[in-house]
């Protein structure tokens, strides 16, 4: 034990502050040293004392592991403790606050049960660290932290918090003495060895990635992968006894999981899909046998909804990867079920919660990104957001991961109102993230700082829609700069000396995007002629995710948008291209029946109005109107527009009579289908009425695109 403190001393500053609690369990010896030593050992000892409890309960599972962890769970209470009560002295081992001797072998059994079961001891003993103020941690006083000042809440946790976290001691301590006896002390001994080695590099690998070093983080996450590979490979090629197989397999699906979610998230999702493959394919294994904890379904649920977040962003496959994501989404669903079930009551059972609730959030993200069935997934969104909302609550802000749930909630509905133009309430929303939500910079996780970039992103459009094209447009200045700085200083902590592309392909496609949403404002701000500002951001755009971007989705809406301001500009054919290049994209992406292919048909349609090709523009519309009603449906109130646009193209390649049956038929649609007056719309009838009144003259008139995506 004296040795594994050591290694917190050498690594805890630099590393392991940042360490995360691991979801395989509970930690090994090293892992809770880590873990309830982050600053404690460095620097202000007190101000953390309180949060251990919280911290303590927050690592407990259902698996166990070696007898060390109750040893080094009480050393590392009785240390904080006499720190504690000795605030000028740092780096020490508080050898003296335990009250029996704690060595390795079965005698570790009797004195560590001798320290938890003493609630009597003497000022500083290991009971009374959890369940008693320290006198110097003044309630509300100011810390200062890594040169931020806070207010700290120095108010005790509940005694019942405190006595929970005990007995839940008491349970996993009996639970490793079963599993002791079944492998043998020594065998024990080397597996907590081994698992202490792969969470190591886990840890590491965390706190690398929240201090921007990406690349080195992922060889740190391979690093893990590969050792845990290894020790599950030897276990079973030296035919070991099943429980020490299993706890080896554990550690490869974790580690595989965690490759998976870094590689989804800061390189090209496609990648990541491998090793999420495997984990599933590892840790399903395990939850098909009798001793099945809860802690290997819910990270077969982790596995399964990372693969399906992974396989909804890389899309292809003309859309049938949409349709595997939902199946990955329904088997995390299932499987954080059954670790539910098995955890009625105990530690984790909040914890699983707020992973069921994360689930659902991804799940309803899928479906909103792709929307692969059109309003038909309405319900289906708002179905598993209400359902995450439901779980983040019950869980409650105390349980770790339940703030980010509630914070990208808040995102989604702010996004979900803004599709239903409703841009006053979306602005509203969106300042309910900005108030809460986190700085991009290091020490956050970059992810979280990408989810932050959507928020200021998504704002700056609804304020556009609300005429307010000024302060949108000055709302992207400062968003670019921000961008640009984080994108350097990832670069330097990379050791990059590219001047072009990103370490983090998810900061690059965000970046992509600010210029796409300028080319927007811009061409919103100007009326009908996109000045040549937007045509240069939107090709900006277009640009940086052709060469260095991982979001094909991305790439066509930034072609649809170039398109667009170069249509308004009546440079028609280098619209049309952008628009078969979006078309192409969408296909491969979205499949043939999607309504965002639609969308760039139809603007093909009116590109081609515009340049007098009216056959042309009818086949496009046709295929539109084709789309659309089979997903749609015949009467949705988005089919009025196409029926419109087709009258119109008819209209004026001379068949009068088929345009004013058409020019009927969208009046019909639109009287079921309540819709609301679109501009669009009004328009378009006006440049049609008086086509439908003469008999061969047509319109000069010049016509704005009959849609924009």
């Amino acid at each position: 034990l004296q040795q594994l403190l050591g290694r917190v001393h050498a690594k805890s500053g630099a590393q392991l502050a940042q360490a995360s609690p691991s979801v395989i369990g509970p930690p090994t010896p090293y892992y809770i040293l880590a873990l309830s030593s982050r600053k404690a050992l460095l620097d202000r000892p007190i101000q953390h004392i309180q949060g251990y409890p919280q911290a303590f309960a927050m690592t407990q599972g259902t698996m166990g592991t070696g007898l060390g962890f109750v040893a080094a769970s009480l050393m590392t209470i009785g240390l904080l403790s006499w720190l504690a009560s000795n605030p000028a002295v740092t780096n020490s081992h508080g050898k003296g606050t335990l009250r029996a001797p704690i060595s390795s072998g079965s005698g570790a059994q009797v004195a560590a049960l001798a320290v938890v079961e003493q609630s009597h001891g003497p000022p500083g003993g290991a009971v009374a660290a959890i369940d008693t103020a320290p006198a110097t941690a003044a309630s509300g006083a100011a810390i200062e932290d890594g040169g931020h000042t806070t207010q700290q809440d120095a108010s005790q946790p509940e005694q019942s918090e405190a006595k929970a976290a005990m007995v839940r001691l008491h349970r996993d301590f009996d639970a490793r003495v079963a599993v002791v006896r079944e492998v043998g002390a020594d065998a024990d001994l080397t597996d907590s060895t081994e698992e202490d080695s792969v969470s190591e590099v886990l840890a590491e690998a965390q706190a690398l990635l929240r201090q921007w070093h990406l690349h080195a983080a992922e060889e740190h996450l391979e690093s893990a992968v590969n050792k845990s590979r290894a020790w599950h490979l030897a276990a079973q090629r030296d035919h070991q006894p099943t429980a020490r197989v299993d706890r080896a397999a554990l550690s490869v699906g974790e580690a595989l999981t965690r490759l998976g979610f870094f590689q989804a998230r800061y390189g090209q999702p496609s990648v990541a899909v491998n090793p999420l493959q495997e984990a599933v394919h590892v840790v399903k294994a395990l939850t098909e046998t009798k001793q099945c904890g809860s802690a290997a379904w819910a990270l077969l649920a982790r596995a399964e909804s990372a693969q399906g977040s992974a396989l909804c962003e890389a899309g292809g496959e003309h859309g049938v990867v949409v349709g595997k994501a939902r199946q990955h989404f329904q088997a995390a669903m299932d499987a954080v079920s059954q670790a539910r079930r098995l955890e009625v009551g105990g530690a984790s059972e909040k914890n699983f919660m707020v992973i069921d609730a994360q689930i659902h959030a991804d799940f309803a993200e899928c479906l909103a990104d792709q929307s692969t069935s059109g309003n038909h997934d309405v319900d289906s969104v708002q179905a598993a957001m209400q359902e995450a909302d439901r779980l983040a609550i019950a869980a409650g802000p105390a349980t770790p991961g339940q703030p980010r749930v509630v914070m990208k909630l808040t995102k989604m509905r702010a996004d979900f109102v803004h599709e239903e133009s409703k841009f006053s309430k979306a602005v509203s929303l969106y300042d309910e993230y900005l108030a809460k939500g986190v700085s991009p910079v290091v020490g956050v996780e970059p992810y979280a700082t990408i989810e932050l970039f959507e928020v200021l992103q998504g704002q700056s459009i609804a304020m556009s829609s609300l005429e307010k094209h000024v302060e949108a447009l000055a709302l992207l200045d400062r968003l670019e700069d921000i961008q640009q700085s984080a994108n350097t200083e990832l670069h330097k902590r990379s050791g990059s000396t590219l001047e072009c592309g990103s370490p983090d392909k998810r900061l690059w496609d965000s970046m992509a995007r600010t210029y796409k949403i300028r080319a927007d404002v811009l061409q919103a701000q100007s009326g009908e002629r996109a000045p040549d500002a937007a045509v240069s951001a939107a090709q900006k755009a277009v640009d940086m995710l052709r060469h260095e971007g991982a979001s094909q989705l991305g790439l066509m809406d930034a072609l649809i948008t170039l398109g667009n301001v170069n249509q308004s500009r009546r440079a028609l054919q280098e619209a049309l291209s952008a628009y078969r290049e979006a078309l192409d994209l969408g296909k491969n992406v979205l499949g043939q029946n999607d309504v965002m292919v639609a969308s760039v048909l139809h603007n093909m349609g009116s590109a081609s109005v515009a340049a007098g090709d009216y056959h042309q523009a009818l086949r496009y519309f046709q295929e539109t109107l084709a789309i659309e009603q089979s997903v749609l449906g015949a009467e949705s109130a988005e089919t009025v527009l196409t029926h419109l646009s087709i009258a119109n193209a008819m209209a004026l390649s001379g068949d009068h009579e088929a345009a004013l049956q058409e020019a009927h038929r969208a009046s019909e649609v639109e009287q079921l289908a309540h819709a609301e007056p679109d501009p669009q719309i009004r328009h378009l009838r006006q440049a049609l009425r008086p086509l439908l009144l003469s008999s061969g003259r047509s319109s000069s008139e010049p016509r704005r695109p009959a849609a924009t995506a």
